[in-house]
């Protein structure tokens, strides 16, 4: 056996920071990496064409080209190594997106620099997943080579794996496939003996598994190719990938991979980009693009719907008073009022520090008053502990009329929605106002209405 010491990784830092990168080359070299700096993306590429990495590192906000566009070049590489993406706080959908282009991980600044600290383990964590990827590989490309490593990887492997045969069956005229083999970890997925499945058809393991899978089976044995299809099991409480393919004519080969971590991890990220960390509504971003999607919809279809702004009538008086973080749970308390004010379709999203909108499809003025009147009286009956005393206060609220429209249309509408809303403040506060009524004589523009609450 050969004792030979590996050499070691060899990474490449991508960071238009020159300071940083010294900063991190060195950290990573004391932890006993070969590593290379590059001071942008083009270098970063550049060098990347030329060496031979096992991680790269890259930087997202950089001139010229930033981590995405790298990481997307990189993608193009014949053998491209993992790659992570280093972003700031509050930059979770840009790491959405990297993950999406095919980062391995990432990680996220902060200003005390303690992010540095889990470099190493985020690089081994990486450049295990590599190892575990290329071994896999290797041991499916050695399967069809020696018949003895196939029995030893058959029942050794994670995923699970059954051999299918798919002749004709005249004992089953419902399925035409039956089980030959099932590796152990198949029968600890779905939580069977594989003994008592062999000889049988699939149909048997129909009552535990669906039968979601069964026609992909039909169209490989019809088409002579391979197939890769999720695969949900008991109301998503398992998420499979599954590829199912030919290895010899009358047989089909599934193997069925656990990607429940995967997926969960995914829905974590989305979820931390389209949502208000704070209150848990829609952040401004995500709200943004409900209603561009709500404008796509009655450009087809037609209909009217609206939308409503809302504003915490003196709320820095309570921060003065109590604190912010009683504030913040005057937030998270006004944001669970408006939620269950709304039907389902509705969505909330907070706009800013204490103005929330909120988008009510299908739903003309005179519905959205009504809507927007159970807020504003649901709000007014809050009571926040703060101590010895109870925080109460009041919403203004601006209505406006959501129409099919182009470019702009979004922006325009919220426009006239706070418009409404400084009518509702000018008009004594606590109250609902429609854009389109009884104008104010002393209506501002958009830009001077959001000023003048912001002053209060």
């Amino acid at each position: 056996m050969d004792h030979t010491p590996l050499p070691p990784p060899r990474l490449l830092v991508i960071d238009d920071d020159t300071i940083l990168l010294r900063r991190i080359m060195k950290r990573l070299e004391r932890h006993g990496y070969q590593v290379t700096g590059a001071a942008n993306g083009m270098e970063g590429l550049e060098k990347a064409r030329q060496l031979p990495f096992d991680l790269i590192m890259v930087d997202h906000r950089m001139p010229m080209m930033g981590g995405l566009e790298v990481i997307r070049h990189l993608g193009e590489l014949e053998e491209a190594p993992p790659v992570v993406m280093v972003t700031g706080a509050g930059d979770e959908a840009v790491a959405v997106e990297a993950m999406k282009l095919g980062a391995s991980d990432y990680i996220v600044k902060d200003s005390d620099g303690v992010y540095l600290e889990i470099f190493p383990v985020v690089i081994d964590q990486a450049l295990g997943r590599r190892r575990l990827l290329r071994d896999k590989l290797r041991a499916e490309a050695e399967l069809r080579k020696s018949e003895e490593r196939y029995r030893l990887l058959f029942t050794r492997m994670l995923d699970g794996f059954v051999l299918l045969d798919s002749t004709p069956d005249s004992t089953c005229p419902d399925c035409s496939f039956r089980f030959m083999e099932i590796n152990p970890a198949f029968g600890r997925l779905f939580a069977v003996t594989p003994e008592t499945l062999l000889g049988h058809c699939v149909c048997r393991l129909g009552l535990i598994s669906g039968e979601a899978w069964f026609p992909y089976l039909e169209q490989v044995r019809d088409s002579g190719e391979g197939c890769q299809f999720e695969l949900p099991i008991d109301s998503d409480r398992l998420f499979l990938q599954v590829a199912a393919y030919i290895p010899t004519p009358g047989r089909i080969a599934v193997i069925f991979e656990d990607v429940t971590a995967r997926k969960r991890y995914e829905a974590e990220l989305e979820r931390l980009a389209t949502t208000d960390p704070l209150t848990g509504v829609s952040n401004r971003a995500d709200f943004f693009t409900r209603v561009e999607n709500e404008v796509a919809r009655l450009s087809r279809y037609q209909g009217t719907s609206s939308l409503l702004m809302l504003d915490l009538d003196h709320f820095k008086q309570v921060n003065d008073r109590y604190g912010h973080t009683t504030g913040d749970e005057v937030l998270v308390a006004v944001a669970t009022t408006i939620r269950q004010s709304l039907r389902q379709v509705d969505v909330v999203g907070r706009y800013g520090g204490e103005e929330f909108v909120v988008l009510l499809p299908e739903t003309g003025l005179t519905e959205a008053r009504i809507v927007a009147e159970r807020i504003r009286q649901r709000v007014s009956e809050l009571e926040v502990p703060a101590g010895a005393e109870l925080v109460t206060l009041t919403t203004s609220c601006g209505v406006a009329l959501l129409e099919a429209g182009g470019e702009g249309k979004v922006v325009r509408v919220l426009e006239q929605a706070d418009q409404a809303l400084y009518r509702a403040k000018r008009g004594g506060r606590n109250r609902t106002e429609l854009h389109g009524g009884q104008p104010d004589q002393t209506s501002p523009s958009p830009e001077a209405a959001t000023l003048a609450r912001r002053q209060e």
